[in-house]
């Protein structure tokens, strides 16, 4: 696993491991967070949001377990959100997060 990863925050959504799912990608957090894994690892940690209606979260909105998953595929749709197809592959804990470039990374 990478020493750093890049945290996926989801309104409605909860991925478990070796479990595949569909997202719609929306926000600009969350697009930033898979844009940043493109070229790289494809690894992202997948983490529900404690409010829903909260548009742009921070460290506290976000439960303190999630799934790091796998990037298959990533579709960028003519209004600018994507589609991205996951796979879930372990539990991990969200600690150490930090934000940079709209983006929160955590070990």
């Amino acid at each position: 696993m990478p020493s750093r990863i890049a945290v996926l925050p989801l309104r409605d959504q909860v991925l478990f491991p070796h479990a595949t799912g569909i997202i719609h990608v929306a926000r600009r957090i969350s697009r930033h967070a898979i844009e940043s894994v493109l070229d790289g690892d494809r690894l992202v940690l997948v983490v529900a949001q404690k409010d829903m209606g909260t548009e742009a979260p921070n460290l506290a909105d976000l439960h303190k377990v999630g799934t790091i998953c796998e990037v298959l595929h990533e579709n960028t749709l003519p209004d600018g959100t994507m589609r991205v197809a996951l796979r879930g592959i372990m539990r991990a804990r969200l600690s150490e997060a930090v934000i940079e470039n709209e983006t929160i990374f955590c070990k």
